[in-house]
C-alpha cells in the first residue's frame, strides 16, 4: 500500500468511481534535473508485471501518468504487457505526459485529459559535445530540420549544400548521425504499432504519426486536449469528480517529491553533512507501492553526492 494513506484512499476512490483497475506511473521533474529528475526506463517493466500478475483482470485498466519522457523502447513492451491482462486500456493525464509518455498514450484505447493536461511531439533529445565547447542539447528532428533547410529551403548550389553538410558533420559525428537516423525510423514504427493496437484507419494513423514525429514545431510544443482530439487521438474529458481526484493524486506525488521546490531545504544543525533518501519515481496501485529511491549526501558547502538508486517496494 502507498505510504500515504490519503493517496491510497484517493486511488481507491478513483478506481471505484470509474469501475476499473488503476495503476500510477510518476517520474519526477524536480530541479535541478541532473540531481533529482527521473525518466521512464525499462526497469519499470518487472514492477508492472509484479502488480499486474496479482490484480483482478476483469474490466478495464486505467494508467494515471505524469512524466516528461524517457526511453523510447519502453512504451511498446509496457503497453503489450498491460494488454496481456486487460483488453481495455485507458490513460489518465492530469498534467504532463510528454515524449515517451506520449507514446504510451498512443497505445491506449482512450486518453482521459484534464484541462491542464498536455502531450508533446515525439522527438528524442540528445547531447552533443564538440571539443571543449559546452554540451549542446538537440533533438532528432532538429538535425533533420537542418538537413531539410539546406536541401529544400535554401537555394544552394551543390558546393553550398556540400559545405553545409560538412559543417553539420563537424558538430555531430557520423556515428551519432547514423543513430539519429535509426532512432527516427524506430519512433515512427513504435508510434504506428501502438496506434494499430486500437485503430484500423491507416490513413488516420499515418496523419497522427506525421504530426507527432515531424510536423509540430518543437519538442517544447504542448498539445492540449482540444488539439489532441483534432489530431485524431481518442481523447475524452474527465468528469469533474474524476478530474479532481486525478489531480489530487498527482498533487500528493508533487508534495512528496517537492517537485515545485528548487532543490531541498536542509537543516544541518551542527553537522558538516547530512545523508538523505529521496523518492524520485513511483509505480503504485491502491494495494502496493514501488518507489524509486536515491541516497544523497548533502555537504554544508553546497556539494551533493548521489550514492545509489534503487526501486523499493514499500509496505
Amino acid at each position: 500500500m502507498p505510504e500515504s494513506r490519503e493517496r491510497s484512499e484517493l486511488l481507491n476512490e478513483l478506481s471505484s468511481l470509474r469501475g476499473r483497475a488503476l495503476i500510477t506511473l510518476i517520474t519526477s521533474d524536480k530541479k535541478p534535473s541532473e540531481l533529482f529528475a527521473t525518466q521512464i526506463a525499462g526497469d519499470i517493466l518487472p514492477l508492472f508485471y509484479s502488480l499486474l500478475s496479482q490484480m483482478d483482470s476483469d474490466g478495464g485498466c486505467d494508467l494515471l501518468i505524469y512524466s516528461t519522457g524517457g526511453q523510447i523502447d519502453v512504451p511498446w513492451p509496457l503497453t503489450n504487457l498491460l494488454r496481456e491482462y486487460y483488453t481495455d486500456i485507458n490513460v489518465i493525464v492530469p498534467w504532463k505526459a510528454h515524449s515517451a509518455a506520449t507514446l504510451i498514450c498512443l497505445g491506449a484505447d482512450k486518453i482521459g485529459m484534464g484541462p491542464l493536461a498536455s502531450l508533446s511531439p515525439i522527438d528524442p533529445q540528445f547531447q552533443v559535445q564538440h571539443g571543449d565547447k559546452p554540451v549542446v542539447g538537440a533533438g532528432v528532428e532538429d538535425v533533420y530540420g537542418y538537413y531539410r533547410l539546406i536541401t529544400e529551403t535554401l537555394e544552394l548550389d551543390s558546393n553550398g549544400r556540400s559545405e553545409a553538410l560538412k559543417l553539420l558533420a563537424t558538430r555531430v559525428t557520423p556515428e551519432i548521425l547514423g543513430k539519429i537516423s535509426r532512432v527516427r525510423r524506430e519512433i515512427r514504427i513504435v508510434a504506428t504499432n501502438l496506434l494499430q493496437l486500437h485503430m484500423g484507419d491507416h490513413t488516420k494513423i499515418e496523419s497522427i504519426v506525421n504530426a507527432l514525429v515531424e510536423d509540430l514545431p518543437s519538442h517544447q510544443y504542448l498539445i492540449n486536449r482540444v488539439e489532441a482530439t483534432s489530431l485524431g487521438l481518442p481523447v475524452f474529458k474527465l468528469n469533474d469528480r474524476e478530474e479532481k481526484l486525478s489531480f489530487d493524486i498527482l498533487k500528493s506525488y508533487i508534495e512528496e517529491t517537492k517537485m515545485n521546490e528548487p532543490g531541498i531545504a536542509i537543516d544541518f544543525g551542527s553537522e558538516a553533512l547530512l545523508e538523505m533518501e529521496v523518492n524520485r519515481a513511483f509505480v503504485e496501485t491502491k494495494e502496493r507501492s514501488f518507489k524509486f529511491r536515491s541516497k544523497y549526501v548533502f555537504h554544508r558547502d553546497g556539494k551533493v553526492d548521489k550514492q545509489g538508486d534503487s526501486w523499493q517496494e514499500v509496505s
